[in-house]
């Protein structure tokens, strides 16, 4: 374990070569992690309570599996992460930052949670065209000042039920619709 650090159950690095990371059990939350760039798969532990700011950031992973253990995702978790092409969050997850996918350009499938009322559209900073489930228990998006570092709208999908907020979300602001 010499090759993790540790804090307070906390994971703030991992210095190994191994290209498939599996994070250690005690670890409880994810953090402003450092990780050597040769890492290309990382299993999280089941009791992982939060992936916090910039906690997965950078990794050149193609796909990460989230336990259900996860209630938070902090401000760009999965920034940058290059090579991400699918996500699947949790459904208890209730608090999702700003710019969690920022730069994640070959991301073209999210699947929000489904208890999550509430998310600031900046979630979907400068990525590339994406299709996004939203489940029908979400009651808010939240709008912010558009910035262009934001995805054109045109170039999302948002996949839900009609007559709902991700529904309308979508309509007003000339979103593609895929109705479930």
């Amino acid at each position: 374990k010499g090759e993790f650090i540790i804090i307070n159950n906390c994971l703030m690095a991992y210095n190994g070569k191994a290209t498939k990371v599996v994070i250690p059990k005690e670890v409880k939350y994810v953090n402003q992690c450092y990780y050597k760039t040769s890492v290309k798969e990382i299993i999280l532990p089941k009791g992982l309570k939060g992936i916090g700011y910039r906690g997965l950031s950078g990794l050149a992973v193609k796909k990460i599996y989230i336990p259900n253990s996860v209630e938070s995702i902090g401000d760009y978790a999965f920034a940058f992460m290059d090579n991400l092409k699918k996500i699947e969050l949790p459904d208890n997850i209730s608090k999702i930052g700003k710019g969690v996918f920022r730069s994640c350009d070959k991301l073209s499938y999210i699947k929000m949670p489904a208890n999550i009322e509430k998310f600031n559209e900046e979630v979907f900073e400068e990525m590339n065209k994406a299709t996004i489930q939203i489940s029908s228990k979400a009651k808010k998006i939240i709008a912010t000042t558009r910035i262009d570092s934001l995805v054109p709208y045109s170039e999302l999908t948002i996949a839900c039920k009609k007559d709902t907020p991700a529904y309308k979300y979508a309509k007003k602001n000339g979103c593609k619709i895929k109705l479930q």
